[in-house]
């Protein structure tokens, strides 16, 4: 599990495409569905809906979480999130806050709007 090259492997994909790249929760390996300390899946979404369809290609699987690690994400106003979803040029709507905790420790992802992905 490494949620940080695939934040940027999704964000690669949207602006080397030009279609919207979305990294979601999954709890089934196939949709945006679950929590992210369930798993999650980068899809190219060319029709922009944010579910995966049909035409549409699974590009990454996070595949299970290990026991114990819980991740959150959260936008600014402190909500939680469960889709990061890149525009054709790599950019995030907003910025977002991706908390990983392990055996008490964690770390901290800041997603700035440019699609920069920042550890703290």
């Amino acid at each position: 599990m490494n949620l940080k090259s695939d934040l940027v492997s999704a964000r690669s994909e949207a602006s080397k495409t030009g279609f919207r790249t979305t990294l979601c929760a999954s709890d089934d390996e196939q949709q945006c569905s679950g929590t992210f300390s369930q798993g999650w899946i980068v899809f190219r979404d060319t029709n922009g809906d944010g579910t995966v369809n049909n035409n549409e290609s699974i590009l990454k699987v996070s595949g299970r979480i290990e026991a114990g690690t819980t991740v959150k994400a959260l936008a600014g106003d402190d909500s939680s999130v469960t889709q990061m979803v890149y525009n054709y040029r790599g950019f995030l709507n907003s910025e977002l806050t991706v908390e990983v905790s392990r055996n008490n420790s964690s770390q901290i992802l800041d997603l700035k709007k440019s699609g920069r992905v920042v550890l703290k």
